[in-house]
């Protein structure tokens, strides 16, 4: 680790890979503690992270790869889950707030499995020089089949803070079509209704979704119906 900081917004570790490799890479534990993120077999979860280069050059790197390992509540693995790789030809130098990398997997593993581990893998070629520095901004690791916005945390888990979306439309009354779905993490679909009153949206959930306490809206569309 070579350096700390917040861009745009997005608290990041700089890390520094340099010389001449001897295998195909290395990977980086953000959280090593056994057992730590407690999971359980069918469960939904999705990681993310910021990625970019910050110095050097690409050369002799072929990827980032992100892994949602499955575990006992020892730490002893009992699958791995491998997400797509983020390629050298795919990581950016600059605008760290546009790189959001997510990966989303059902637990498969069985009966055994008690805990979540996050693994990111940074795959070289094999005998041959590199010199550069990855920053890796906002790791999260959350409960559901897609991610949320960032979540801050410090040493301890949190409940992500409530969504707010701003939009300025015409008054009017709106029905809302949910390309995506408006879907809870257990796969339920809510619909809600939407009204504005001199250009300020308001969005309702239905009283289902409300007397369940699971609202998320995934995506929103609006057509004006009055």
């Amino acid at each position: 680790m070579v350096g700390t900081g917040t861009e745009n917004g997005i608290p990041y570790i700089d890390m520094r890979f340099a010389g001449t490799t001897i295998n195909s890479g290395v990977q980086i534990l953000p959280e090593v503690g056994a057992g730590v993120m407690v999971a359980a077999n069918g469960q939904a979860w999705s990681s993310s992270v910021y990625v970019r280069l910050v110095a050097g050059t690409l050369s002799g790197f072929n990827y980032v790869q992100l892994f949602t390992n499955e575990t006992t509540a020892a730490g002893a693995q009992v699958k791995s889950n491998s997400g797509p790789a983020i390629l050298a030809t795919s990581i950016p130098t600059a605008s760290l707030a546009t790189q959001r990398n997510v990966y989303s997997v059902t637990l498969t593993g069985g009966g055994t499995v008690a805990a979540v581990q996050v693994r990111w893998l940074i795959n070289t070629g094999v005998g041959v020089p590199i010199d550069f520095t990855l920053r890796f901004g906002a790791p999260q690791l959350e409960l559901g089949d897609f991610a949320t916005s960032y979540i801050p945390t410090s040493t301890v888990a949190v409940t992500r803070s409530p969504e707010i979306m701003t939009a300025s439309v015409p008054t009017g009354t709106y029905a809302t079509e949910t390309v995506g779905g408006t879907v809870n993490v257990a796969g339920v679909t809510y619909a809600g209704t939407a009204s504005s009153a001199a250009g300020v949206l308001t969005f309702a959930w239905p009283a289902a979704a409300v007397t369940a306490g699971e609202r998320h809206l995934r995506r929103l569309t609006l057509r004006q119906t009055g």
